[in-house]
């Protein structure tokens, strides 16, 4: 039983810490860039998911636009009324503290009226591991048809996600915001039209020059940093779960000193 309930309410209370962290004064930081400027001709783009039918007219590297050097990330494809297509660049967990940025350059060539092109960041709450998109930043309901910049910055960027999830643990008990970590998991472009009636919804698509760029914390450090901090989150859940337990405990002895009971009281007894 005991068992049951750590991992009943300790998995609510996982899925309630979705709040930026706050680094210890202990972390030391290192100077930080991710670039995928895509010259080297490998596609990096990982199908993630999709809504309703698609045609795809092709993805990948491609010469004919560039924001710098010669190539970018193109995609061309016609998606059904109602439809989504989404890609991802997975990265490898990078911690956020207090300095990152993300910048990236996009240029909607063609794309149907109502119909926004998204290009962002997914973040990861730990312990949670929960992924959200971030950036949403370009100009939607329109094509335009010249590169524009995508910039965000990330810390700032994750906090606004966590403070969503913030009246959560005002109805239970508090979850402070450093006693978690975060990660940027993902670059992530979707695109996902509204309009309607009878046109041909195509997206023409070019993205250039992806940047992560900063400081960030050695992974062991930032990880047992956080696990430290988590741990007065696990102290105050066992205190909650031992609580009820003993509330459960002492239902059960006063539930067992009824007798003499009408055969639908025994049923409920």
């Amino acid at each position: 039983m005991k068992e049951y309930w750590n991992c009943m309410f300790a998995g609510i209370l996982v899925c309630l810490a979705l709040f930026i962290t706050r680094h210890s004064e202990a972390l030391t930081v290192k100077p930080f860039i991710y670039h995928q400027d895509f010259e080297n001709g490998i596609d990096p783009m990982k199908f993630v998911s999709a809504r309703g039918k698609y045609t795809l007219n092709f993805q990948g590297i491609t010469d004919e636009q560039a924001f710098s050097g010669k190539k970018s990330f193109k995609i061309d494809i016609i998606l059904d009324a109602g439809g989504s297509y989404t890609l991802a660049i997975p990265l490898d967990d990078i911690p956020v503290v207090d300095n990152l940025k993300f910048s990236g350059m996009i240029r909607v060539a063609e794309a149907p009226p109502r119909s926004p092109v998204v290009l962002g960041l997914d973040f990861r709450y730990w312990p949670c591991l929960m992924e959200t998109s971030g950036t949403r930043d370009f100009p939607w309901n329109t094509k335009y048809d010249d590169w524009v910049k995508i910039s965000a910055d990330i810390p700032y960027r994750a906090h606004g996600q966590a403070s969503k999830f913030h009246y959560f643990p005002e109805l239970f008990w508090a979850v402070e915001p450093e006693n978690t970590g975060i990660y940027v998991a993902r670059i992530f472009l979707t695109l996902f039209t509204r309009a309607t009636g009878d046109i041909t919804r195509r997206f023409i698509v070019y993205v250039d020059d992806l940047k992560i760029e900063g400081e960030v914390p050695d992974k062991d450090e930032f990880k047992k940093d956080t696990e430290q901090r988590w741990k007065q989150v696990s102290e105050k859940t066992e205190k909650k779960i031992l609580e009820w337990e003993g509330a459960i405990k002492e239902a059960e002895a006063q539930i067992s000193k009824l007798t003499n009971l009408s055969p639908e009281a025994e049923k409920l007894k």
